[in-house]
């Protein structure tokens, strides 16, 4: 096994918590202090449930430039894709560091970082 299979295993793991997370809110669990800087509390309804909705496209999409580019799937994005997915996570990174919501911060900023560096890992090793 070697680096950038090891590097899309772990984003792909991390998406995969991230896409469970997103839709367990859209079914009503009681997490947003968990997310959007711990502004809404509780369950999310109306609009909110959009934003989880877009979170989980963008996850996806992410996720299958990964998997294309390390190999998992017989598709391969164009190169700038890949450069694209490791600016939106270098972004997540930074938002999830500043968030107020400590609890956020802790649960998030370890995974983003994960899905940051594994990114950067299949874009330059791939």
């Amino acid at each position: 096994m070697n680096w950038v299979t090891i590097a899309g295993v772990a984003y792909l793991l991390c998406a995969a918590g991230v896409v469970a997370f997103h839709i367990a809110m859209l079914f009503g669990a009681p997490w947003g202090n968990l997310t959007m800087g711990g502004r809404f509390p509780g369950r999310y309804t109306g609009a909110r449930k959009l934003v989880s909705l877009s979170q989980i496209a963008i996850i996806v999409a992410l996720s299958a430039m990964v998997a294309g580019s390390a190999g998992f799937i017989g598709w391969t994005p164009p190169r700038w894709a890949l450069w694209l997915a490791l600016g939106i996570s270098g972004l997540s990174v930074l938002a999830n560091g500043a968030t107020p919501s400590a609890p956020e911060r802790q649960i998030w900023l370890p995974v983003t970082l994960v899905m940051f560096f594994s990114v950067l890992t299949v874009a330059t090793m791939g």
